[in-house]
């Protein structure tokens, strides 16, 4: 007996098919971390390399938070207050020796996805999460502007989506 046709190639059965992920793209911008270290806000390589103090002696009195702007050139430090609602703002440059920025009080800040704004919350002292009374403020650096936003008492904001929603 002679042997028929080789069978066709069966086709992939779907949702198995092997896809590599696309190659990792290069980090762009500073390629920097920031991060409190010995008592100092400092920059350094994601190696460990390159320690650098970002703060003013002015200003190396512990943040109860930062953070950095989108481009890395700017960082907002909240310092903390014993008493609570008088957490003072301060807008800083990276670079090592340029004055700081006083906003005034908020407890929390976040930048948007393209680093034009920052959102500033103030947060009343409560003793319980539903009492908590918050305002929240849109602020423009290059304008200095202060823009209110409408929520409820009782919302705190965190941080700003990157999607910018």
């Amino acid at each position: 007996p002679q042997p028929g046709p080789a069978p066709a190639p069966r086709p992939p059965a779907v949702g198995f098919v092997r896809q590599d992920p696309p190659p990792a793209k290069a980090v762009a911008g500073p390629n920097r971390l920031v991060v409190w270290r010995k008592g100092a806000l400092v920059g350094l390589d994601p190696d460990g390399a390159n320690e650098t103090e970002l703060l003013p002696d002015t200003l190396k009195l512990h943040p109860s938070m930062f953070t950095v702007s989108p481009d890395g050139k700017t960082a907002a430090v909240v310092r903390a207050n014993a008493l609570p609602g008088l957490a003072r703002l301060h807008l800083q440059r990276l670079d090592k020796d340029a004055p700081s920025d006083g906003l005034g009080t908020a407890e929390i800040a976040a930048w948007s996805a393209d680093g034009s704004q920052l959102v500033l919350c103030n947060v009343a002292d409560a003793r319980e999460p539903k009492d908590v009374k918050a305002t929240t403020t849109i602020y423009t650096p290059a304008t200095k502007a202060r823009t209110p936003v409408k929520l409820p008492d009782n919302h705190v904001v965190t941080d700003w989506s990157r999607d910018g929603r």
